[in-house]
């Protein structure tokens, strides 16, 4: 048996091992196949988790923003309020308003006491007069010019009684409803006629003051204060306004450089500790760098301290711009200007203009110096304020951090950038969008418009050549709107969360989050 299979293999030996070799090779192949299609799904999983993991963490990221700017946002309502106090304004008009009122109501009480006093004692006249001239007749003798002298002194006394009905005509604040005397702070908007009308017909409340016998001397200053009082309203309602928009656009970039700066951060220190256990994770970096991958807290809560430059220094400096734009654009427009829809949008578009560009360049302001200090001296002064440091030297030691100056200067450079700009112009489209839309919808009439247009209507002359009357509005009567507007831009959440769907602003918060090789080369 075994001789047989000792001379079978002799014979066969070339077939067996080409057979073996085969056979060898195939299982050592379909091994080697099967290791790397393992391998590949490994590293497609890995890499789909660490996709998911950079996108859960990018969202995540986002919302910190949008929450970190809701935190903020009331101590920058507090100091835009304070300074810019509408309703202060509104309040002292309304007692300019009752004042004026009292005195004139005290005019025409004393002027009806003094007709119902002469109507009074004139009644008694004629018997003494009688008695009187049948004195002088039996005891003088008439000539001519005695007659003349009676009569002419007779006469005084009869038509004086029917000269006081003229005092008693009606005035300008008597024709008005007495619903428009009353103004609070609160209803500021359903009395804004009541004001209006009493303001820009001066002219006709100066005349039937002179008529009550009201001096012009005394109604001088008051005029002219409440004049001052209007165009300060007018000034601060369109300034308030739009200064928090700016305000919330930019303390919206501002957070968002910031936290994903320190998110990019965070998130390559989470793969350099999972590269210890993972060997499939690999980070390509320098000896020198691997140290400065990680943040610790320190250096975190003095980089995020620095949003307090825009809240308490740097809207201010933005807020002088806008009110010297809302000055120049509104300053010459009178409060009983009737204006449209489409020419208050141009003329708040003249504004943008002037606060967006530079007027001696031409070329897209830099709101840098807003949002980030410019200066050591100014970094120092933010860092002794939010207490990170008793005093300017300590906190020029604290400056001195590696860590800390190169996220400084990162979100300089993110601030100064024309990515930037071009996202800050988008947030600013949407927010300006969205506030046309609130203020000026219910003035206008704009509900009823679309309403009309979207409904089927039947194609007739009238439909082929449309008759446009768009309603017209006072100066007057859009402030109301407009500085109530202020307080939803800042204290709600419809401005902030419209600006959550601003693609250029995620697209630049993704450029941020995902730029490493600028960690790496600093």
């Amino acid at each position: 048996m075994l001789k047989s299979i000792k001379d079978y293999t002799k014979r066969h030996r070339k077939g067996l091992l080409i057979t073996a070799t085969i056979v060898g090779g195939g299982i050592f192949a379909g091994q080697y196949a099967r290791n790397k299609i393992q391998e590949l799904q490994d590293k497609a999983a890995s890499e789909r988790m660490a996709k998911e993991n950079l996108k859960r963490r990018f969202e995540q990221n986002q919302n910190d923003c949008t929450f970190t700017v809701l935190s903020l946002l009331p101590t920058l309502s507090e100091q835009v309020f304070d300074d810019m106090a509408v309703e202060e304004l509104w309040a002292k008009l309304q007692e300019l308003r009752k004042e004026q009122k009292q005195k004139l109501e005290k005019a025409k009480e004393e002027k009806k006491q003094e007709s119902e006093n002469e109507a009074n004692c004139n009644q008694g006249k004629p018997a003494e007069e009688q008695e009187i001239k049948e004195d002088s007749v039996s005891q003088a003798p008439i000539n001519s010019e005695n007659a003349e002298t009676v009569v002419s002194d007779q006469q005084p006394e009869e038509t004086k009684p029917e000269s006081a009905p003229e005092l008693s005509l009606p005035t300008a604040e008597d024709q008005q409803p007495s619903s428009e005397a009353t103004l609070s702070v609160g209803t500021m908007e359903n009395s804004i006629g009541s004001l209006a009308n009493s303001s820009l017909s001066e002219g006709s409340e100066l005349v039937s003051s002179q008529k009550l016998e009201v001096s012009s001397e005394e109604k001088a200053p008051e005029q002219k204060s409440k004049y001052a009082l209007w165009e300060e309203i007018k000034i601060k309602s369109f300034t308030r306004s739009l200064t928090s928009l700016y305000c919330v656009s930019l303390l919206t970039l501002l957070t968002h450089t910031e936290l994903n700066l320190l998110g990019r951060f965070t998130y390559v220190s989470s793969i350099a500790s999972l590269n210890r256990s993972e060997p499939t994770i690999r980070i390509e970096r320098s000896e020198s760098e691997s140290k400065d991958t990680f943040m610790d807290i320190d250096v975190e809560g003095k980089f995020l301290s620095f949003s307090w430059w825009l809240l308490h220094k740097g809207w201010k400096g933005l807020a002088e711009r806008v009110e010297s734009a809302v000055h120049e654009v509104f300053g010459s427009i009178q409060l009983k200007h009737a204006t449209n829809y489409e020419e208050t949008l141009r003329l708040i578009k003249r504004v943008r203009h002037l606060i967006e560009y530079d007027a001696e360049s031409k070329q897209p302001h830099n709101f840098a110096q807003y949002i980030i200090p410019q200066n050591a001296d100014d970094e120092a002064e933010v860092l002794v304020q939010a207490g990170y440091a008793t005093s300017p030297q300590e906190a020029q030691k604290s400056l001195k951090n590696y860590k800390l100056r190169r996220l400084l200067d990162e979100t300089s450079d993110f601030a100064e950038s024309v990515d930037f700009k071009t996202v800050l112009g988008a947030c600013l489209e949407e927010l300006f969008a969205l506030f046309y839309h609130n203020t000026f919808t219910k003035p206008f009439d704009r509900e009823n418009n679309v309403s009309n247009e979207d409904r089927i209507q039947e194609i007739n002359s009238s439909y082929l050549h449309p008759v446009t009357t768009e309603k017209k509005v006072t100066i007057a009567n859009l402030l109301p709107p407009v500085s109530r507007q202020s307080h939803l831009i800042i204290n709600s959440n419809e401005y902030l969360n419209a600006l959550s769907y601003v693609k250029e602003l995620q697209a630049f918060s993704a450029i941020i989050y995902t730029q490493y090789d600028i960690s790496q080369q600093a």
